[in-house]
């Protein structure tokens, strides 16, 4: 019993000895062991149909994918460890029998032939290496194998060791080797791949391939590549949390889309544009689906690694949208500035004193009265100039900072009311963005939302994305209204087949001055597009290039996305304002019709208004034919442009339109001819306009009051009476 009991002892104690060996091992500090479970792994990019796209690389073009242990398929974890270590599953880190087995081989040969690295040894050697291969070395991997041992699984430990094992040509991994060498993922290698895959670790040098798979450089690399840039230098550290992510882009319609541009290209070539670049979004949730950059990324000629997405540029009339509902919500005394059955007038006016600002339509032209409606539709420009003086230009940069426009927050207000033909620069990423509350009720989409929610993977059917309520719902609605109106456009555009789409659809184009960038901006409920085309160079394109070739893309890219998307097009029919009805009135006042209004329309008014009527037909009594009367503020545009008609010049109170308050006139001795100032009063109740120059009368003139008084120099100070009414303008002649 005395023996039996000594046995019982001693094997207590070698237990016991061996137990504390154990927590010894577990718990001595292993810093290396930490640093490796933090290092990062590469990220694996998906589309939104769960297709590869990109593989991001770690420092220097490092490529390391983490598979977990579940994911690897059975026949790859059996092939690498037929390979390299039989007994992994039985033994503690150190395998006995090879360690014999080898030594046995060693001596006979009288060299090192065989070793005896297990699993757990070869992963401790790429935690921890040795700067030199020998005995030292094998112990010091032997131990740290034993306390992985106690660390980890079994399938945890064979996890670590495939997705970090060195496989040459600048990867680790089983995953990224398999992507490597055959462009396949792990459950597509056959048996002979494996193998082949399998020797690689023991020595890369010799069993690597020269001609290695060109997956990386000729498919994935340059499929997103702009975005691709975009996504790292913003979301990284997403990207370091995360192994796989899906994204909302579309591998077919990026493909389609970058087709789409170098169609575009091939014909603009003889205009001198050699680049544009296309972005696409999910209007419900912000994502991108379609980001072209450029033409070709390799295309150094033409820049074709500035993302144009992002590039800053003048968009022109695109801007106008913009302007037009911010009108719409700005109060002035107590009234919006903008209705939607307000006339404007489109008219000659000069804006500021000094440096004066005399806005043109594209065409040159002047038309007059111009519904709302008409004037955004066909892209008028003194229309929106006038508005844009009327809300202030502060209080429209405030707007535009909140859809997005940062560069705007800082330069908008050096622009001047050319901001409202889009001088100041923007990028088509941006002006996509904010193109898209109008489909979206007004809601707007901040850029903080993304630094949660832009991978789809985790928020495909969230309902909880965070907007920004920039325009009232009744306000976008409207504005839908007119961009989708084809009649109103025609206009501007005549009958543009650019514009026509099966389903509901809202359009804008804008060029900048010169023609150095051309853009368009198209829009559903699900999708919006943004195209710019120019040079980054900054050439100026030859001959007067229209918006139709971004428009063209624009709606092709639409067509393709609604098609792929299944949305029945009923759907897709912009909701009515609650806030508004629609109602007959006057096509050229905006007014109800009176008894000479011959051509009406339906206007959206807003509910308990009480339209007054027309004023402007005026139906004689001794005829009986209709005359059309209009407003003293017309009067300039009616002495160059109108056909018909008279003007009511008593209608509103007096008005010095030109010279402004403050202007400063340039007097040129060499020219020989009369140099004169020009004079535009409109209004007064009064038939007869007294000219006072010092206290003595300069000149009396009739209806209408347009003359010119001569260019003297020095100041001046001019003081106009018309019936009861006196205006007093000063100027400078240098």
């Amino acid at each position: 019993m005395k023996i039996v009991g000594k046995r019982f002892r001693g094997i207590g104690i070698a237990l016991s000895a061996l137990f504390l060996a154990l927590v010894v091992l577990r718990l001595m500090p292993f810093p290396e062991l930490k640093l490796f479970l933090n290092r990062r792994y590469s990220t694996r990019v998906f589309d939104c149909e769960g297709r590869l796209i990109y593989v991001l690389p770690l420092q220097e073009g490092l490529r390391r994918e983490f598979v977990p242990y579940n994911k690897i398929p059975s026949e790859v974890r059996r092939g690498i460890l037929n390979a390299e270590d039989k007994r992994f599953w039985f033994h503690f880190g150190i395998d006995c029998a090879a360690v014999f087995r080898a030594l046995i081989q060693n001596v006979q040969g009288k060299k090192n032939i065989s070793g005896a690295s297990t699993v757990s040894m070869q992963l401790a050697k790429i935690i921890s290496p040795s700067k030199h291969r020998n005995f030292k070395a094998k112990l010091k991997d032997s131990f740290n194998a034993l306390r992985l041992e106690i660390r980890f699984s079994k399938k945890k430990i064979f996890e670590l060791y495939i997705n970090n094992l060195p496989f040459g040509q600048n990867c680790e991994g089983i995953a990224s080797a398999a992507r490597m060498y055959f462009s396949k993922d792990l459950d597509e290698l056959s048996e002979s791949e494996i193998q082949f895959l399998s020797k690689i670790p023991r020595n890369p040098s010799l069993y690597s391939p020269v001609k290695r798979s060109l997956l990386y450089e000729n498919k994935i690399s340059t499929v997103f590549p702009h975005y691709m840039e975009y996504l790292k230098k913003n979301y990284d550290s997403v990207f370091a949390e995360c192994y796989e992510v899906q994204l909302y882009c579309d591998l077919d319609a990026q493909i389609f889309a970058e087709n789409v541009l170098r169609t575009a290209l091939e014909s603009a070539k003889e205009s001198r544009i050699f680049n544009g670049s296309l972005y696409a979004l999910d209007v419900q949730t912000g994502g991108a689906v379609v980001w072209v950059g450029s033409q070709e990324w390799e295309d150094d000629s033409n820049s074709g690694q500035i993302d144009g997405v992002l590039n800053l540029m003048q968009p022109g009339s695109s801007m106008k949208p913009f302007l037009y509902a911010a009108s719409m919500e700005h109060k002035s005394f107590g009234k919006p500035l903008l209705l939607p059955t307000d006339v404007l007038a489109d008219v000659p006016k000069s804006y500021g004193s000094e440096n004066a600002y005399i806005p043109q339509n594209f065409n040159n032209r002047y038309n007059g009265p111009i519904r709302a409606r008409v004037a955004l539709a066909s892209s008028l420009n003194v229309p929106a100039v006038d508005l844009l003086d009327k809300i202030g230009l502060q209080n429209y940069v405030d707007v535009l900072s909140s859809l997005g426009f940062k560069e705007l927050e800082d330069s908008g207000e050096r622009c001047g009311l050319s901001l409202a033909l889009g001088s100041g620069e923007v990028s088509i990423k941006e002006l996509t963005e904010a193109f898209s509350v109008f489909t979206r009720d007004g809601k707007y989409i901040p850029a903080q939302h993304f630094k949660k929610k832009i991978f789809l993977k985790k928020h495909r059917h969230s309902k909880d994305f965070e907007t920004a309520q920039i325009f009232q719902t009744d306000t976008a609605r409207i504005i839908c209204s007119f961009l989708s109106d084809k009649k109103s456009r025609s206009l501007g555009f005549g009958y543009a087949q650019s514009f026509e789409t099966e389903y509901p659809s809202i359009f804008k184009t804008g060029t900048s001055n010169q023609f150095q960038n051309i853009t368009a901006l198209g829009a559903t409920k699900e999708f919006a597009v943004g195209a710019w085309m120019g040079n980054f160079n900054g050439y100026t394109v030859i001959g007067k290039t229209g918006s139709s070739l971004p428009a063209w893309q624009v709606r092709s890219i639409l067509d393709f996305l609604e098609k792929r998307s299944g949305t029945p097009y009923e759907k897709l029919k912009n909701p009515e304002p609650e806030g508004y009805h629609l109602e007959c009135i006057c096509s050229l006042s905006g007014k109800k019709p009176s008894a000479g209004c011959k051509e009406t329309v339906f206007e959206y008014v807003k509910n308990g208004t009480e339209l007054s009527l027309c004023d402007w037909h005026v139906v004689s009594e001794k005829s009986g034919e209709t005359e059309i009367c209009f407003p003293a503020e017309y009067q300039q545009w009616f002495l160059n442009y109108a056909s018909s008609g008279k003007v009511n010049y008593d209608s509103d109170l007096m008005k010095i339109e030109t010279p402004k308050n403050g202007s400063v006139f340039y007097y040129d001795s060499l020219k020989k001819i009369e140099q004169v100032i020009p004079f535009e009063v409109t209004g007064g109740h009064g038939e007869t306009l007294f000219v006072y120059e010092n206290g003595n009368l300069l000149l009396e003139k009739e209806r209408p009051f347009s003359f010119s008084v001569p260019a003297v120099p020095g100041s001046h100070r001019v003081v106009l009476k018309c019936g009861e009414e006196e205006k007093v303008v000063e100027y400078l002649v240098k």
